[in-house]
């Protein structure tokens, strides 16, 4: 059949719930389902399973559900020995999932959220079986009001990706699936289209159709981007990297740019001393990023550019040099790479350790218009909007 059901967690406290133990692969050899609602015979509701069974997958979904009327007068009869009131929306409710746990097949999926993942197994066995009824008592000890608590075994809950790569944290699944554990219920089947593809998606069984598109346009975008980002003059390319180290959170210290000599930007990460004791703070100096922008750069000023940045911070330590460009040689992709490799020859001609080179990062065109896009919360819209798993 196919169909995801969301089960939502209840305390042991609620008349509803999934135990715990279940959820728990290391401690449970037979991991399943466990409602709580107890409130109908276990005969009746075989009574019910068998009568649906023997109508066949082609009958009316009508007369489907009047083979579980039965089980509806079985939860009223008890409620009234109990002398309880119960409304006939949380008859149908509870039905509904009783039904769902039973005649579920290994081809559909249940899901719930916990201890911030989330979790889902399959039904195993044919639907109606591998069931199990655990006595319990309610109310009085009146034999007529001995009910069952149902146990449906499934397959292993399981809070990974099918091809076991990815952990599912809830913080990572996006707000419209996560949102089911408001509803009220104990479970309730995902009917609309959208959600069914997003949650196939979220476990890695099917693609999702919409991200797809989102990917192809966002990097069309970026490629359009870099190509503009490469007609700036020096001047205007060194506003664009202040804008970016800004808006990525970044402090600067003074001036960008301009009259500075050696460096065009320094900067520091605000709060960067978090975390330490109140007497430590004032003898920690912060974390300073030493910027100098080079909107063309060239293999034959490499080597200047260096030497001049090495006399002016021969120390590493509480320094961070980061040299952002647009273009070198010929446009490449891979620059910064590139770029790396050549820094062991200037290490042989100016004696510069190669503890401090390795230290500098280069920043080409690309990466600094996806950090542009990022400050701007693009990669945040993606991942809370499409639960992206990276």
């Amino acid at each position: 059949m196919n169909r995801i059901f969301c089960i939502k967690m209840g305390s042991y406290s609620k008349r509803d719930k999934i135990c715990e133990k279940y959820l728990n692969p290391d401690d449970c050899e037979k991991p399943g389902i466990c409602l709580g609602f107890n409130e109908a015979h276990d005969d009746v509701i075989n009574q019910a399973i068998d009568s649906e069974l023997a109508l066949g997958n082609d009958a009316d979904e009508k007369e489907k559900l009047k083979c579980w009327q039965c089980v509806d007068d079985d939860i009223i009869t008890t409620s009234k020995r109990m002398n309880k009131e119960i409304k006939p929306s949380t008859v149908t409710k509870a039905r509904n999932t009783i039904r769902n746990v039973c005649m579920a097949d290994e081809t559909d999926i249940f899901f719930t959220f916990h201890n911030g993942f989330l979790w889902w197994c399959k039904p195993t066995g044919a639907p109606g079986k591998n069931k199990e009824f655990r006595k319990d008592m309610i109310g009085t000890q009146s034999k007529e009001c001995r009910q069952s608590d149902l146990i449906r075994y499934t397959s292993k809950w399981n809070n990974k990706s099918i091809d076991e790569k990815r952990t599912l944290d809830e913080w990572k699944i996006c707000g419209q699936l996560r949102r089911k554990q408001m509803v009220q219920g104990t479970m309730f089947e995902l009917k609309d289209k959208d959600e069914i593809n997003l949650f196939k998606w979220t476990i890695g069984s099917e693609k999702c159709d919409k991200l797809e598109p989102f990917d192809t346009q966002l990097q069309e975008l970026k490629s359009q981007l870099c190509e503009a980002v490469r007609l700036l003059a020096p001047a205007d390319f060194e506003a664009f990297v202040d804008m970016v180290f800004t808006q990525s959170g970044l402090r600067r210290m003074g001036r960008s740019g301009s009259n500075m000599k050696t460096i065009d930007g320094e900067y520091q990460l605000p709060f960067n001393n978090i975390g330490l004791k109140a007497s430590d703070k004032s003898e920690v100096p912060g974390k300073t990023i030493y910027v100098q922008s080079k909107a063309k750069l060239k293999e034959s000023e490499l080597n200047d550019a260096i030497k001049s940045l090495y006399e002016f911070c021969p120390e590493t330590k509480e320094a961070t040099i980061v040299i952002p460009f647009h273009t070198w040689e010929k446009n490449n992709a891979n620059a910064a790479d590139e770029i790396q490799k050549k820094l062991d020859s200037i290490n042989a001609k100016e004696e510069i350790p190669s503890e401090w080179l390795q230290s500098i990062q280069f920043i080409g065109c690309e990466e600094l218009v996806n950090m542009w896009l990022n400050a701007a919360g693009i990669s945040w819209l993606r991942k809370t909007a499409y639960a992206a798993m990276e």
